[in-house]
């Protein structure tokens, strides 16, 4: 018999926010709903959710004389404040890392440049560009490699197991294992009505996963955690393309997260509504209170922390300049962490304020502390706003060197380029030479599936369009006829 409290130690150490415990039992009613959905539509031909529910729901599969399951989650929440923009990272002690040692931070956490070494990713939000340069949206979730780091906590885990004799199999962002359906069995949070697990003190924000073992692990039972969404429909309301079509159920043929992940042309009812986005969407993130009570106490935090840094530049200023200076420790807001310790529950005005009374779990094993190094390595690329036309005017092989973590579809750059065509017509400036010359460009393609998309581009962007040659491919006729809707900023 496992004892949690040590395997929970070691998810902590590595940096996990909630760790759990459950029996591998089949989940026989999540497969029974996948079914159900997916015979009805729902799933718009997504595979990962999808593709085998028999697999993804017997732990087995995994594991054949599988007994628990260990469940991890990372936090992922990083304000804009605390986002790595500069050439130089600062460590835990106050130092400067090197180049060659933050190369190899983002090495060991799957940040690396592919083979362009250190060449800029193209598009990145870390490149200098025009004011002017139109920029598309990343998903928070998907702005640097968090599933790296949640496998090696995991792996942290099972590396005890293990070593105590017992086999153990991590499994984390893979169609092998249904991940929310795991941590709602054991305690790590409740359904929300967007579909998405909220842990208590991190909402959403955070990727899942799990350890599969035939240890037996001493843990109590958990509770499932009491619906801590009440009457609140903000993520209905809020989705874009009205996607959640009833609490907890997503339609994915309107999701415009798997939209962009789709093969084919995408589609034209959803091109307008997919504003800025490149990757992703986080509006039912966004308007959900527990993650909004998150956002109002790091700004809170964040203005508490500049109001300081000010009172103390005036105080050294005063000061001998031979009296020593003490380096003041900035709170880690992307954790919660202030001081060393993470908040254990919202605030009561915060609460009241996101007007979303948040559960009272018993059962639940949060973080009391965190690696502050190894999370300050995990977002050394954190990367929220990409080039629009940095990925227009790069090769295949910079696009998959740079984003190849994305889910493309069929692993095919063109579907990148699809989406950035789509992205540019809804926000680019037809004034800008570059503008133009990227939709011309686009025009002039072989490439079916990009000149179709680049004609709903021009039109969008009231610019004039001559296809050559591929004027009879069946999805470049349908997009010449098809009616686009125009931009009120461009009347």
């Amino acid at each position: 018999m496992i004892n949690l409290e040590k395997l929970i130690t070691a998810g902590r150490e590595a940096g996990l926010f909630a760790v759990g415990a459950c029996s591998a039992q089949p989940f026989t009613d999540t497969k029974r709903i996948l079914d159900e959905r997916k015979k009805a539509g729902l799933h718009g031909n997504m595979q990962f959710t999808y593709r085998n529910p028999e697999r993804s729901t017997e732990p087995a599969r995994l594991l054949p004389d599988a007994k628990t399951l260990v469940v991890g989650a990372l936090d992922y929440y990083l304000p804009e404040s605390q986002t790595r923009t500069s050439s130089c990272i600062s460590d835990p002690s106050g130092r400067q890392k090197s180049g060659d040692t933050q190369e190899s931070d983002r090495q060991s956490y799957g940040f690396g440049n592919g083979a362009g070494g250190g060449r800029k990713r193209s598009g990145d939000a870390q490149e200098l560009w025009d004011e002017q340069e139109p920029q598309a949206r990343v998903a928070a979730y998907a702005q640097a490699d968090y599933y790296t780091a949640l496998r090696q906590g995991l792996e942290k885990i099972a590396s005890i197991l293990r070593a105590t004799g017992y086999r153990a199999v991590v499994s984390a962002d893979e169609n092998s294992l249904v991940d929310r359906a795991v941590a709602h069995r054991a305690g790590i949070g409740w359904w929300g009505k967007s579909a998405s697990i909220l842990v208590p003190g991190a909402g959403s924000m955070v990727v899942l996963g799990a350890v599969v073992t035939n240890a037996l692990v001493d843990y109590e039972k958990p509770d499932f955690l009491p619906d801590g969404c009440g009457p609140c429909r903000r993520c209905l309301d809020g989705c874009p393309t009205g996607a959640i079509v009833a609490p907890g159920v997503v339609d994915a043929r309107k999701c415009l997260a798997w939209l962009l992940q789709l093969d084919g042309v995408f589609d034209p009812r959803f091109r307008v509504a997919l504003g800025d986005r490149i990757y992703g969407c986080d509006d039912c993130t966004e308007v959900c209170p527990p993650n909004r009570v998150r956002f109002s106490r790091a700004r809170r935090v964040s203005h508490q922390v500049q109001l300081r840094r000010s009172s103390e530049m005036k105080t050294s200023e005063r000061k001998d300049n031979k009296q020593p200076q003490k380096d003041a420790q900035e709170p880690f807001l992307g954790n919660s962490l202030i001081s060393g310790h993470r908040t254990e529950s919202f605030s009561q005005q915060a609460t009241q304020d996101a007007d979303c009374p948040p559960p009272r779990p018993r059962n639940i094993h949060r973080t009391k502390s965190f690696s502050r190094q190894a999370t300050q390595e995990l977002f050394l690329e954190n990367t929220s706003r990409v080039s629009v036309l940095g990925l227009l005017e790069a090769s295949d092989a910079e696009l998959m060197a740079d984003y190849g973590r994305w889910y493309i579809p069929k692993r095919q750059a063109r579907y990148l380029r699809r989406n950035a065509l789509v992205v540019l017509g809804n926000v680019g400036d037809p004034s800008q030479p570059r503008v133009r010359a990227a939709v011309e460009r686009a025009l002039s393609d072989t490439d079916p599936l990009i000149v179709a998309h680049a004609i709903w581009c021009a039109r969008r962007l009231e610019l004039p369009f001559d296809v050559v040659g591929l004027k009879d491919d069946p999805i470049v006729a349908a997009e010449i006829e098809r009616d686009v809707p125009q931009r009120a900023d461009l009347l």
